[in-house]
């Protein structure tokens, strides 16, 4: 018998739920990045907010799912980035935690709580995944461009402590690897079940 969570996305109430906590977090992620948006070039826009960006692109999954249609390829940089950007952030944060000893700003926890949902709703998605050679080799192309925007160009998010750039840079690089391998194995192992 299946569990709730393995039907979390099957069931309308709980879509439109969560569809609902998407655009709050991504309306209140764009306005945490004001500050760094209105500082940033627009042509690098695109690259600035990444996790409002895509809670914002789960919500569309999410309406096209209500109505009974599927976006296949675009579902999967989408999950890429839900499982990137979810476990950046709680990474970051939680070095911060480490680092400075303020466990009470509650700034600071709506973000980590957020970003493991973020993250969360990226694992419970992965099993609706259609994937395929193309949508792996531009989910990864797309995020090694932007580790090279975020970390070359400097348009990575503001972090609580700037001390840690090295270690939440090697974070983001190694998670764009990882997940591209875990795609890709996941493809192999899919194509050899068929």
């Amino acid at each position: 018998m299946r569990g709730f969570p393995d039907r979390v996305f099957e069931d309308k109430r709980c879509l439109i739920a969560i569809l609902a906590a998407n655009l709050v977090g991504a309306a209140y992620g764009f306005y945490w990045y004001e500050v760094q948006l209105a500082l940033t070039p627009l042509v690098y826009w695109v690259f600035t907010p990444d996790c409002p960006e895509f809670a914002m692109l789960f919500a569309v999954v999410l309406i096209f799912r209500l109505y009974g249609r599927r976006l296949y390829d675009f579902e999967v940089p989408v999950f890429f980035g839900l499982i990137k950007y979810g476990t950046w952030t709680i990474f970051t944060i939680a070095l911060y935690f480490m680092a400075s000893g303020n466990i009470a700003e509650l700034d600071e926890w709506m973000l980590l709580i957020s970003h493991v949902g973020m993250a969360a709703e990226g694992i419970l998605y992965f099993k609706y995944l259609r994937l395929n050679k193309l949508n792996i080799s531009v989910s990864l192309a797309w995020f090694a461009l932007s580790d090279y925007m975020d970390y070359v160009v400097g348009v990575y998010p503001y972090l609580p402590y700037p001390r840690h750039l090295a270690f939440v840079r090697a974070y983001a690089v190694i998670s764009t690897a990882a997940i591209s391998v875990f795609l890709a194995y996941s493809y192999i192992k899919r194509g050899r079940q068929l």
